[in-house]
């Protein structure tokens, strides 16, 4: 049950980054494609939870896990500071305060849970900036 509804928790951001004319297919679920892309870009990871008990909001009295918490970690990457600057605002244009639409789930609005300054990456074999903040929301049925 739970394996659809994870997809869709994240499916429902990954859709309100795309939506966003700035970050229209430059939105990546987890892998950035060979060859590497043209900047900017943005990666992003998705961490599901199902928190039991008093730790998930409206669980039932009998601790089956009803809340679901979904955590994107957003890389903002671009070719410098201020490009990088630029698309972390267009994903913070398209999530912060925003409830997501999950089929059958009443979402809280994301929230900016933390935000890394843009810091020089050399991984990819190109230089590039990349700025990582970190949105999340919850959801309960509906």
């Amino acid at each position: 049950m739970t394996d659809s509804l994870d997809n869709a928790h994240a499916q429902a951001v990954l859709s309100l980054l795309q939506a966003n004319g700035a970050l229209a297919g430059k939105v990546y679920d987890g892998v950035v494609p060979a060859p590497f892309p043209e900047l900017p870009f943005v990666l992003v990871y998705t961490s599901i939870e199902w928190p039991a008990g008093d730790a998930g909001m409206g669980n039932a009295f009998d601790h089956d896990s009803v809340t679901c918490r979904a955590t994107f970690i957003v890389h903002c990457v671009a070719a410098n500071s201020e490009a990088c600057r630029t698309v972390t605002m267009q994903v913070r244009e398209s999530l912060l305060d925003v409830a997501p639409a999950v089929t059958g789930r009443s979402c809280t609005r994301l929230t900016l849970d933390d935000a890394q300054p843009a810091v020089k990456d050399e991984t990819t074999g190109n230089v590039v900036m990349d700025a990582v903040v970190t949105y999340s929301y919850a959801s309960v049925p509906a």
